[in-house]
C-alpha cells in the first residue's frame, strides 16, 4: 500500500538509546558528576590565490594548518576526592602527554545488523585551561564548567 500522504517511503536506518554513560572512565573522569559535554575540533585552512594571466582562470590553493580542539564539560561539584583528582590529572600542562579522554557512544547503539557498530572518539593531549562556577540559592548545587584543550582527535568507529 502506498504512503498515506504520498510522501517518499522511508526505510529503517537504525536505533539508539541514551541510557548508558558515554565518557570512558579513566584518568580522573570517574565520579566528577558530569552533566553535559561539548566537543569542538577545527583546523586552520588558508586560501591562496594566484594572480593568473589575463583571460585565463586563476587558481586557488588551500594550505592546511594545525588542528586544535576544545572539550567543555559541565559538572556538579561533588565528592572532593573525585574533583581533586580531575584537577590534578588535567590541570598540569606537563602531564598532557598522558591525558586522553574518550567519548564512547557504542553502548547506546542498538545492533540492527551483523556485528556491533562502533562510535568512539579519542581526544589526545588534554589539558585543563579554564574553570567557572555558579550556584543558585534555591538548591545550592554548585555547578562547574571546565574547558580542556586537546591537539588530536581520533574516530575509532567501524
Amino acid at each position: 500500500m502506498p504512503e498515506l500522504f504520498e510522501k517518499t517511503e522511508v526505510a529503517f536506518g537504525g536505533a539508539m538509546h541514551a541510557q548508558k554513560g558515554i565518557i570512558t572512565p579513566k584518568n580522573g573522569l570517574t565520579g566528577v558528576l558530569m552533566q553535559n559535554i561539548q566537543l569542538s575540533y577545527q583546523q586552520q585552512v588558508t586560501r591562496l590565490y594566484e594572480l593568473g594571466n589575463a583571460g585565463q582562470k586563476s587558481r586557488v590553493y588551500y594550505v592546511g594548518g594545525r588542528a586544535q580542539g576544545t572539550l567543555t564539560v559541565a559538572h556538579v561539584i561533588g565528592p572532593g576526592v573525585s574533583i581533586a583528582l580531575f584537577y590534578k590529572t588535567f590541570g598540569d600542562v606537563c602531564k598532557a602527554i598522558d591525558n586522553t579522554c574518550e567519548i564512547d557512544l557504542t553502548p547506546n547503539i542498538c545492533a540492527t545488523s551483523k556485528g556491533q557498530p562502533k562510535a568512539k572518539y579519542k581526544m589526545k593531549f588534554c589539558v585543563l585551561i579554564s574553570i567557572g562556577m555558579s550556584v543558585s540559592a534555591q538548591d545550592f548545587v554548585v555547578n562547574e564548567n571546565s574547558q580542556l584543550m586537546f591537539s588530536g582527535l581520533e574516530y575509532l568507529g567501524t
